[in-house]
């Protein structure tokens, strides 16, 4: 009897493991088809040109809280660039009284040669220099340019925006759908049939036979 009961034990036991072990499964398959659905393609990175590294913020237990994060942290990379771009006002400011010196100086040369001396050497110095200056503007600009497309793109999350909401905001679909639509309101169309259904053929016969002005 007790061999029985222990063979009953060992089957239920076995049978347990067994139930366990596809219910892990299920549950790993349907956590990797939440995550393969959430993730961003690298289609989607190109056309809403986000950062890379955001590809799997939606695949974390609690994405709004990632991107709540990492908005911080891009608005501190934000004011980095807000100050480097006021360094480059005064930057700016020096490089057109630098001009104007090498234009009054040349002004005051006497021969072609003094002239061409000038300009080959100020000049050219200037403009290397100018160069360089330019090349920070052009990295601030592209730095705004990503860090706007980048706060939109977390703002979504941060309001638990997900997948296929998600790709209709960044794709401005359901603005396209209103634009597209905007005129095929029935308020709109109501307003305008009972306009029309207070109006007939017989209005002017009947406001002279009861004398309305018009």
């Amino acid at each position: 009897m007790a061999i029985d009961d222990l063979g009953v034990l060992v089957a239920a036991i076995g049978i347990a493991v067994v139930i366990g072990f596809m219910l892990g499964k299920l549950s790993a398959a349907a956590k990797d088809s939440r995550s393969s659905s959430q993730r961003i393609t690298q289609n989607e990175i190109k056309r809403w040109k986000i950062n890379s590294k955001y590809a799997v913020i939606l695949t974390d237990k609690n994405p709004s809280k990632i991107a709540e994060l990492e908005l911080n942290k891009l608005n501190k990379l934000k004011q980095n660039n807000l100050e480097e771009m006021e360094e480059i006002e005064v930057k700016l400011g020096e490089f057109i009284d630098k001009l104007e010196d090498i234009r009054k100086e040349a002004n005051l040369l006497n021969s072609p040669a003094q002239i061409a001396a000038k300009r080959e050497t100020a000049v050219s110095l200037w403009s290397g220099r100018y160069t360089e200056l330019r090349q920070e503007v052009q990295d601030c600009n592209n730095a705004n340019i990503s860090h706007g497309y980048n706060k939109r793109f977390l703002k979504f999350i941060v309001n638990d925006n997900v997948k296929p909401g998600l790709i209709e905001l960044m794709d401005g679909a359901i603005i396209d759908d209103e634009i597209m639509t905007a005129g095929l309101k029935k308020n709109l169309a109501l307003t305008e049939a009972v306009m029309k259904g207070m109006t007939s053929e017989a209005d002017e016969y009947i406001d002279s036979m009861m004398g309305f002005e018009r």
